[in-house]
């Protein structure tokens, strides 16, 4: 791992890591302050594009501000690749078993709430925030796993995602860019009307992938307005960091 000084308010520790589970190994991205002590975590979820720079860059911000992230790789290097077509998207997509996906996410949530851990709180209670498309893999977390708050960065929802969000009895934090070419915008005002508990941010003139900053549709005002409201919202659901 490798240490980052900058703006923030800790110095923090990043880099790939392993997730054991058993007899499986996951790869995952830590990013975490360098000092000692328990810190309130984040799950994070990437979008279809897997652990990407731009993922790496939203967890080493939040852990700036004294977050413990940690994201898993839940396409196991199978999913697509930028330059994809639609239906190159689709077939990569659908070749991934629920069962193998929510594996993989049972396997990092053991891997954070172990208590035997010495940086992270999760075994008291943790955060989910996922990216894009990566809301549809969220679904098993809300029915099976205990969280304190979900965030969501311009997720392409479905009625069917609504419904298992609206399952959900804590807050939700959603974000989206107001020309957002490819979410269903109608459809994700809806969730509002489902889960009374979601506060909805829309970003005007800012488009989908508005917080990767290797898309064409990156802004960085809107991402660093966005990554402070989710600093913001999971810090007052989450255990304290260490004094």
């Amino acid at each position: 791992m490798s240490v980052l000084k900058g703006e923030g308010k800790v110095p923090i520790l990043f880099g790939s890591t392993s997730i054991a589970a058993g007899s499986r190994t996951r790869v995952g991205y830590l990013a975490r302050p360098d000092l000692s002590g328990e810190w309130p975590t984040i799950l994070l979820i990437h979008s279809l594009f897997g652990i990407s720079s731009s993922i790496k860059d939203i967890a080493r911000r939040l852990a700036r501000q004294g977050f413990a992230v940690v994201a898993v790789d839940l396409f196991s290097g199978r999913g697509p690749k930028r330059g994809s077509t639609k239906d190159e998207f689709v077939a990569a997509i659908d070749v991934l078993s629920p069962p193998s996906v929510d594996s993989n996410l049972q396997d990092v949530v053991g891997f954070i709430r172990n208590p035997a851990g010495f940086w992270s709180s999760a075994e008291i209670s943790f955060g989910l925030l996922a990216i894009g498309a990566g809301v549809r893999f969220a679904g098993s977390l809300v029915a099976e796993t205990e969280l304190e708050g979900i965030g969501l960065a311009y997720a392409p929802l479905t009625d069917a995602a609504n419904q298992q969000l609206a399952a959900f009895s804590g807050p939700i934090l959603a974000v989206w860019g107001s020309e957002d070419q490819v979410a269903d915008l109608d459809t994700a005002r809806r969730l509002h009307e489902l889960h009374h508990r979601t506060e909805i941010v829309m970003y005007g003139n800012v488009g989908h992938a508005f917080l990767d900053d290797s898309h064409a549709d990156y802004d960085g005002a809107a991402a660093a307005d966005a990554l402070d409201r989710f600093a913001e919202f999971f810090s007052k659901l989450l255990p304290p960091p260490p004094a």
